[in-house]
């Protein structure tokens, strides 16, 4: 999986460094150092919706231990920031105790102030990301008993020996503070530098070496120790919400497309239904209407075509007289001659005729037909003829 890391500073002045972690391959895709906090919105876009790691300036905060009594429960745990009163400066209610892993009756620590936690979370916010997890830089450093592990950035310098020890400051005094340091720890048998100009720059009085693997990419060492969860500042009050990840962010707006065009689309098939619904209901209204005019004697029926076949052979069946649907193929040439159209048809079985109401653009179409009918052995006996907005509308009685 492909995450952001971000390396905030406790200022908003102070240089940004990013990295594209793959936490398959142990890789660094993409690195780079941005001015100040606020330009963390070009990096929106890179982004493109991948989980963000906020890694923050260990010199904004404190990492510390509290031994408890005896089997604490959780009210005694509660109760640590008034336990750490006496070391802290300032009011602790304007602190944040963030909880490590306890060894035995030792409960870690991080005390931050509540501003410098709001003020990461704004900047990330302001920037567009959603960031669950936020890890000291100090505790992003290897973690060994026995040697103190140290990285440099830009003017600042990290160091972190066990578990919970740590510090960031600016290269200027922290060198003096690292003798100090590992003159009160004699455990200590050797510190590794994480870049060659870090161990030149520094005086311990124990051997420095320098970790070769970490030279070119300092965020690729933060990226791969802080992912540990123990770490992780955003607890308690600042715990973010699961439904409130970044992947759900980055696919909020094409979810909603998706299914914003999946309703449309079932809206419009719907309109499409009713539309073709009151079309069929209009065309079945229009077919009994035809069949009664057409066949008054049919009765009920539940299939038209059937029920029309069934007539019409019960009928030729029952009488002599000469089918009409023979006599209708019959007259094809006659139509087809006098280009005539037939509003109305009805064949009388008893009479073996058909009579017709018929339409033409002119007397002359009539004349036409008429004259085929004949030609095919029928004779032709014209009733009244009408015109009606340009068109020729006239009775026909064929016979055989």
């Amino acid at each position: 999986m492909e995450q952001l890391i971000l390396r905030l500073g406790a200022r908003a002045e102070q240089p940004v460094y990013w990295g594209m972690w793959d936490s398959a391959s142990s890789q660094i895709l993409a690195s780079g150092m941005l001015p100040d906090a606020q330009q963390l919105t070009t990096l929106h876009e890179r982004a493109g919706g991948r989980p963000v790691r906020a890694i923050v300036d260990s010199s904004a905060l404190r990492l510390t231990t509290v031994t408890l009594p005896p089997n604490a429960g959780r009210k005694v745990i509660a109760s640590i920031g008034f336990m750490l009163e006496d070391d802290i400066a300032s009011d602790v209610t304007e602190h944040f105790i963030a909880l490590g892993p306890r060894i035995e009756n030792e409960q870690t620590v991080i005390i931050v102030s509540h501003e410098q936690m709001q003020q990461w979370q704004t900047w990330l916010s302001e920037a567009g990301f959603m960031c669950d997890t936020m890890i000291p830089d100090a505790l992003a450093l290897p973690s060994s008993s026995d040697t103190l592990n140290m990285l440099q950035l830009d003017e600042q310098i990290l160091w972190r020996h066990g578990q919970w020890q740590g510090m960031t400051g600016e290269r200027s005094w922290m060198g003096m503070a690292l003798q100090g340091y590992t003159q009160q720890h004699p455990e200590l048998t050797g510190a590794v530098a994480l870049s060659a100009e870090l161990k030149e720059s520094l005086t311990l009085p124990i051997p420095i070496t320098v970790n070769e693997a970490e030279l070119e990419l300092p965020i690729h060492t933060l990226a791969q120790h802080s992912d540990s969860p123990e770490c992780n500042l955003l607890q308690q009050a600042y715990k973010v919400k699961a439904q409130s990840n970044s992947n759900w962010l980055y696919w909020r707006n094409t979810a909603a497309a998706v299914l914003l065009a999946f309703a449309l689309s079932l809206a419009n098939k719907g309109l499409q239904y009713t539309d073709l619904k009151t079309q069929n209901d209009a065309l079945q209204a229009s077919i009994k209407t035809n069949i009664a005019q057409s066949f008054p004697e049919l009765g009920s029926y539940r299939d038209p075509r059937r029920a029309i076949t069934r007539y019409v052979q019960q009928r030729e069946n029952n009488s002599g007289a000469v089918s009409g649907i023979q006599m209708l193929g019959n007259l094809g040439t006659a139509f087809a001659a006098g280009n005539i159209k037939a509003q109305t048809i009805r064949f009388d079985h008893k009479r073996g005729e058909i009579r017709m109401q018929a339409i033409a653009d002119n007397f002359a179409q009539l004349e036409r037909f008429k004259t085929k009918a004949i030609e095919s052995g029928y004779t032709v006996t014209q009733g009244a003829i009408n015109n009606q907005n340009n068109r020729v509308i006239g009775a026909l009685i064929i016979k055989s």
